[in-house]
């Protein structure tokens, strides 16, 4: 027996569910809390660091952006809703535009 000590800040109060199990796209909830102000509409179309949602939690607000350009889909939270630390919010389908000049496949996302 003994005391185990970390110095992994990426081990410390997160469930063993986080991201991995979700698609690529997915947002999941910073923490735990309660949705207060859905800020926009399943399918509509968002810029990187838009604000999307904004969680409270312990008297403080946080909110979540759009962590790309994109369109937001599944958004499913509304507000009052209590959400869990890890759980999905919504996923974000990031558009690819391919254009080929001289020769060259480019991609802009």
């Amino acid at each position: 027996m003994g005391l185990e000590i970390y110095d992994d800040d990426e081990t410390i109060d997160k469930p063993a569910r986080v991201a991995t199990s979700y698609p690529s796209g997915t947002v999941i909830a910073p923490m735990a809390g309660l949705v207060v102000k859905v800020l926009v509409k399943d399918g509509e179309k968002v810029q990187e660091g838009q604000p999307v949602l904004v969680l409270e939690a312990m008297k403080m607000e946080h909110v979540v952006k759009a962590p790309a350009n994109g369109y937001v889909r599944g958004l499913e939270v509304k507000v009052g809703q209590s959400v869990q630390d890890g759980v999905k919010l919504f996923a974000l389908k990031v558009n690819l535009l391919f254009f080929r000049f001289m020769g060259f496949i480019h991609i802009y996302i």
